[in-house]
């Protein structure tokens, strides 16, 4: 396969919270966790994470990025 074209498009989303994006995508990583370690976890991450990702005036944003590509099978 050869790749005759490649994209990258950012496309930040605008969520209402980050516990509720971690409950749909963070399952691969914690899916170890207790209940409350989880809940631990979003608490945690919703710190670290506001002062990069949430604005009083947008809220909750999130880097989604899309790959656009052509390839050929050789």
């Amino acid at each position: 396969m050869r790749v005759e074209y490649i994209e990258l498009i950012p496309r930040p989303t605008l969520i209402d919270d980050i516990s509720n994006w971690l409950d749909i995508f963070a399952n691969g990583i914690t899916k170890d966790l207790t209940p409350g370690q989880f809940e631990k976890f979003k608490l945690e991450c919703r710190d670290i994470l506001k002062e990069q990702l949430y604005t009083k005036e947008s809220g909750w944003s999130v880097d989604y990025v899309r790959l656009r590509l052509k390839a050929v099978k050789l």
